[in-house]
Order: C-alpha cells, then sequence, then structure tokens
C-alpha cells in the first residue's frame, strides 16, 4: 500500500501522514489506531515492519 493510499484512508494528508511515518511529528493515539487498522497491524506492534514493508514509528504521543 503507497503512503498516499493509506493516507487516504485514515484520512490524513499525504505530508502529514510522511512527517508523522517518519518521526518528524507525533500522531494523535486515535490516528495511531486508525493508521493501523488501516495497513492491518494491531497498534500493540507499531514499530515493527507491517505487510508490505510499511513501517509505522511511534515516536510520542500526544
Amino acid at each position: 500500500m503507497t503512503q498516499e493510499a493509506t493516507a487516504n484512508r485514515i484520512p490524513m494528508d499525504r505530508a502529514t501522514y510522511v512527517h508523522n511515518e517518519q518521526g518528524h511529528a507525533a500522531a494523535f493515539l486515535d490516528t495511531l489506531i486508525v493508521a493501523a487498522d488501516a495497513i492491518g497491524v494491531p497498534l500493540a506492534k507499531a514499530g515493527a515492519v507491517a505487510p508490505a514493508g510499511v513501517v509505522i514509528g511511534v515516536t510520542s504521543l500526544r
């Protein structure tokens, strides 16, 4: 799944999604839950490599 497709499923614009994914911005917990669900990975496994090579990085929670 592309970043664009994932961002659209959250919904979030791609630039914001990329900033969150790369750890340049922190996402709210509800956003992390929706993002994990969008790519089919439990939030408890965030930070691990998801199917299709997608990586969710959790750097901080607001």
